[in-house]
């Protein structure tokens, strides 16, 4: 599978997929380790911004950090008016036309069981797709795709200790169908955030800008729908 790379300050070569997850799981043990953290959690709280804050800058040299940093407080601020509305928001999101429709496509909205394997063959097609965007847009779907992809690898396996971090009686069967939901808030996150950091990067800080705002998407995502389940349970 090809991956979206870049150096960066303690490896080379890394894929931004890679690195994705690793800040999920830095996000999750710091909640876990200090829960007064999800005290009055909302879309528009400041929790996720300093945790992904904390991962970005054991990566990043400090000439890619401000495009990372920016890209996570975009989201921030952007991603509750997603509302998981996810066609609606990439459809009105600021990308070119053609990001949009690799995007969309890729979110493969009229299949109605979504498998990994068709996550994997539909990032297959939007990286190939994105060979003929410009410098910009190419690292927009890359960086994207590949962030959806290991958020659903992420997500499959480990929705459900992020669920039990507000109730501990949650199982993995009652989670087992909002992997794809997170991947998608991931994708979301990323592209917004790609957008930021290509913009103040003049490209460059499209790949941090992804990662900043992949993490900020899909835990705020993971967050909101673990209270509104956990709501209805009562």
């Amino acid at each position: 599978m090809e991956q979206s790379r870049f150096v960066l300050k303690n490896e080379c070569d890394v894929s931004v997929g890679l690195l994705h997850n690793r800040g999920l799981e830095l996000i999750y043990n710091e909640l876990k380790n200090n829960p007064e953290l999800l005290n009055g959690w909302s879309y528009g709280n400041e929790t996720l911004v300093p945790l992904t804050k904390i991962f970005l800058k054991t990566v990043y040299e400090n000439d890619e950090l401000e495009s990372a940093l920016l890209g996570a407080e975009e989201v921030n601020a952007q991603v509750q008016l997603a509302d998981r509305d996810y066609l609606a928001y990439i459809s009105n999101c600021g990308a070119s036309n053609e990001v949009k429709e690799i995007i969309i496509e890729m979110f493969d909205f009229n299949n109605s069981r979504i498998t990994l394997e068709s996550v994997e063959l539909s990032v297959k097609n939007a990286k190939i797709k994105a060979e003929k965007l410009n410098r910009i847009d190419k690292e927009i779907v890359l960086y994207s795709s590949e962030i959806y992809l290991y958020s659903c690898y992420y997500w499959s396996q480990n929705a459900t200790k992020w669920f039990k971090l507000f109730d501990e009686t949650i199982t993995s069967d009652q989670t087992k169908d909002f992997w794809v939901d997170l991947g998608k808030g991931d994708a979301i996150g990323a592209v917004t955030g790609a957008m930021a950091g290509a913009i103040a990067g003049g490209g460059v800080g499209a790949g941090p800008g992804a990662l900043g705002g992949g993490l900020i998407g899909s835990a705020a995502v993971c967050l909101d729908s673990a209270i509104d389940w956990v709501v209805g349970l009562f």
